[in-house]
Parts: structure tokens; C-alpha cells; sequence
């Protein structure tokens, strides 16, 4: 592959992450009792978008060797993101815009590390919405504010288009509330449910 072809590749493997973050982040919001394993799905995906991102950068720079660049392109996720934040040969001119991204790299590394290998710790509301933060102010420095618009529109839309489809099997005495978008579709989701509240909509 080009170096460009790599770097589309990798610029859909962002948009592909985030709207897979953005999922994951809506279930933790909306499952209280699932909070902890869908936040380290969130850390685990940020992780891959961190790397992509990352890589997206090396490839874009002003580097004139291709070699060099794809040699850039291998090691860890750590390895990469330190790469990118150094201070001497920096990937990013503007002072501002490097320490920016320093920083969200490096929250990147930190939450989405945890995520992955501390199950002792488990990633926080504020973890959580520290890592989202750093990703969309990444994706919108990378590709721009309409490119985010997008992905948060994307993300919206397939929330909305949801379907229930035998989901609900040998429920009794409970009580359920199911918030429907707009075009969400019910195909045969009730089943031997006895003396429940059931609210929809």
C-alpha cells in the first residue's frame, strides 16, 4: 500500500472507532448495572483510535522518507503516542496544538491502559468522559469540525434505528421501560412476560 492509502485506511479506522466509542459510551450511560464493562470497552476502543490517530499523524508530517515513515508505524501503542508528543522532533509545529494533543495522547494512554490490564480499577464517569473529550478534540484537530458533526450525526441516527428483535423471553414481575428513537422497530420482543409494568416510548 501508498503511504496515502495507508493513511485513508487509517483515517476510517478513526471514524469506525469513534462511532463504535460513541455506542459503547451511550450503553454505559443508558445501563447502570453494565456501567463498568461497557467503560472499558470505551477505554479498549480508545486504545485503537489512539493508535490510528497517532499514526495518522507520523504518516501526514513533512517526513520526506518513506521507509523512515513506515518504520515510524511500528511498536506498541505507547511506543507510537510517545513518538508523536516528544518534545525534540516533534510531528507538530504549533505549540499550542502539541500540547494539546500531548495531553489527550497521554489520557489516551493512561485510561485506556487501565482498561485493558486493571480490572482492579475499573474506568470512571470521569475517565469516561475525559477520554471522549480527548478523542472528538482529536478528531476534529485531524479532519475538522465537520468530520466530528458527522460522526456524532452517524452515531445518532443508528441509536435512533435500533431494533428490538426477541429480546424480551421469561420476564415476570418485572418492571421495564424501553426508550424508542424514532424509527425504532419491535419485531416479536415480547414473550411470556406475567405480571410486568412495561413502558415504551
Amino acid at each position: 500500500m501508498t503511504i496515502d492509502e495507508i493513511k485513508e485506511q487509517k483515517k476510517e479506522n478513526v471514524k469506525n472507532g469513534l462511532l463504535n466509542f460513541l455506542e459503547e459510551y451511550q450503553l454505559s450511560q443508558d445501563n447502570p448495572n453494565s456501567f463498568n464493562r461497557h467503560s472499558n470497552n470505551c477505554g479498549n476502543q480508545a486504545r485503537t483510535i489512539g493508535e490510528a490517530f497517532s499514526k495518522y499523524i507520523i504518516l501526514d508530517s513533512d517526513i520526506d522518507d518513506e521507509t523512515q515513515k513506515r518504520n515510524t508505524l511500528n511498536g506498541t501503542l505507547g511506543d507510537i503516542g510517545r513518538r508523536i508528543i516528544r518534545q525534540n522532533n516533534r510531528y507538530i509545529e504549533d505549540d499550542r496544538d502539541w500540547n494539546r494533543i500531548k495531553l489527550s495522547i497521554e489520557r489516551i494512554l493512561d485510561i485506556g491502559n487501565n482498561a485493558s490490564h486493571d480490572n482492579d480499577n475499573p474506568t470512571s464517569e470521569l475517565d469516561l468522559e475525559a477520554i471522549k473529550n480527548a478523542l472528538l478534540y482529536l478528531g476534529e484537530y485531524l479532519f475538522g469540525q465537520e468530520f466530528i458533526e458527522n460522526i456524532i450525526s452517524n452515531n445518532q441516527t443508528n441509536l435512533s434505528n435500533s431494533t428490538l428483535d426477541n429480546s424480551l423471553e421469561d420476564i415476570e414481575g418485572s418492571e421495564i421501560e424501553i426508550k424508542l428513537g424514532e424509527d425504532t422497530t419491535l419485531k416479536n420482543s415480547v414473550k411470556n412476560i406475567k405480571n410486568s409494568t412495561i413502558k415504551i416510548g
